[in-house]
């Protein structure tokens, strides 16, 4: 008699990636991420920066942006677009969901790295979200899978 086996594990880093996965969640990612700081910046900034003098939006819109609610809910709303993304990303993989949501934390924070200029020096937040980032992604991939389970389980999977 045969018995059933898992697959064996991926050996190396890239084993058993999907690489659609992943640039599918890292374009959840920055497209949440983008939708959710605009969104964020013109509700707390709204009447700054309806200000009909320029420099007096600009300076406000600065002193919003680097209040510490602004900050705070920068890194948390950018913390829930990587699990999402991650989630995302990981179910559509539809296997190794943990090492996807990881892969798909790491590919948005390279992107992100490149894609907003260097400054001289990374502020606590800058740290903080990528010291967030990987954790994020492995718990989107963690429910992907997750989610994934109790699909199959499900009374409605059966039949």
């Amino acid at each position: 008699m045969s018995e059933s086996r898992e697959p064996a594990a991926p050996e190396g880093p890239f084993d058993g990636l999907s690489y659609r996965a992943v640039a599918l969640g890292v374009a959840v990612d920055h497209v949440a991420s983008l939708i959710y700081g605009t969104a964020l910046t013109l509700v707390l900034a709204s009447e700054e920066i309806a200000s009909s003098d320029e420099a007096v939006a600009e300076a406000a819109l600065e002193a919003v942006v680097t209040s510490p609610g602004f900050v705070i809910s920068a890194l948390v709303g950018g913390t829930i677009c990587t699990i999402l993304a991650a989630f995302v990303g990981a179910r559509y993989a539809g296997d190794y969901y943990r090492r996807h949501g990881a892969w798909i934390a790491a590919g948005s924070a390279a992107l992100a790295l490149l894609w907003f200029p260097v400054r001289e020096a990374m502020s606590w937040l800058d740290w903080a979200a990528l010291f967030f980032i990987i954790p994020a992604g492995i718990l989107g991939g963690a429910l992907a899978e997750w989610s994934e389970a109790a699909e199959a389980d499900s009374p409605q999977a059966e039949g």
